[in-house]
């Protein structure tokens, strides 16, 4: 298997470069650090323009049907211009859960608004230490969940939540429209990731997964947007490295 991109995947870097490049201004991102529960529009509507929030989504489903490898490339770019929102990831990963353990009215329902960028995903797994709690401190019961889950990326704009919750002790895997539910933002060192916790009281929900299933669910889902996240850090890191080389080629100290 080849790590190199071929001809289209280029093309799809550099046209995503020169778009970002064109449209996410630095300036527009520093005041979204101290502001709870705001993300850079401009961001999200070219992601949504260039047809990125449908890049890994079959094309049955609104999406252009591509894979991983085309929504890391365009993570990359994200995090060289340091994008100032979650979507992408948190989409992408409320999508991956519908198309593996979702129903076909299910997908019908959320698919092509997640691939349209209509509608943002969330994932709310973890609890305090625990990514994926086996015993979730929300509960799912006669089709509705109640408790809370703290600290969800994205959730502040969230309108569909893949929840790990429990039922009876047992973890299952639930899909809840969340876009009646008030989001508790707070600050956080980004407050463009949108953090929030989400208090769920009777909120209906849709089994996906139980037992085991479910908690195998989890982990792949979390699997899957780390590789998203970790073309976003590197996206960053390369452009703080280019940028400490073109400062470092120029200074002069001393007279040299």
């Amino acid at each position: 298997m080849s790590i190199l991109y071929d001809e289209g995947q280029m093309a799809i870097a550099n046209e995503a470069k020169r778009v970002l490049e064109a449209r996410v201004l630095p300036e527009n991102l520093l005041p979204l650090l101290e502001t709870e529960g705001k993300f850079d529009t401009a961001f999200w509507d070219t992601a949504k323009e260039q047809g990125w929030t449908g890049i890994a989504i079959p094309e049955e489903h609104g999406g252009l049907g591509l894979s991983l490898v085309e929504l890391g490339i365009i993570a990359l770019a994200c995090g060289g211009v340091t994008s100032g929102a979650p979507f992408l990831t948190s989409s992408y990963g409320a999508a991956r859960a519908i198309l593996d353990h979702g129903s076909d009215e299910l997908k019908a329902e959320w698919l092509p608004k997640l691939a349209s960028g209509e509608a943002i995903g969330a994932i709310a797994f973890a609890e305090h230490q625990s990514p994926v709690p086996v015993k979730s401190a929300v509960h799912f019961s006669n089709s509705k969940l109640t408790g809370t889950k703290p600290s969800v990326a994205g959730a502040a704009h969230a309108d569909l939540v893949i929840v790990l919750a429990s039922d009876n002790g047992m973890p299952v895997l639930v899909a809840a429209n969340v876009s009646g539910l008030s989001p508790q933002p707070f600050t956080t060192f980004d407050n463009s990731r949108c953090v929030a916790d989400l208090v769920f009281d009777e909120t209906p929900a849709i089994l996906l997964a139980s037992g085991q299933a479910a908690l195998a669910a989890a982990l792949h889902i979390l699997a899957l947007q780390s590789v998203v996240t970790a073309h976003e850090q590197t996206g960053g890191a390369e452009a703080l490295m280019f940028r400490a080389r073109d400062y470092a080629n120029t200074r002069r100290a001393c007279g040299q």
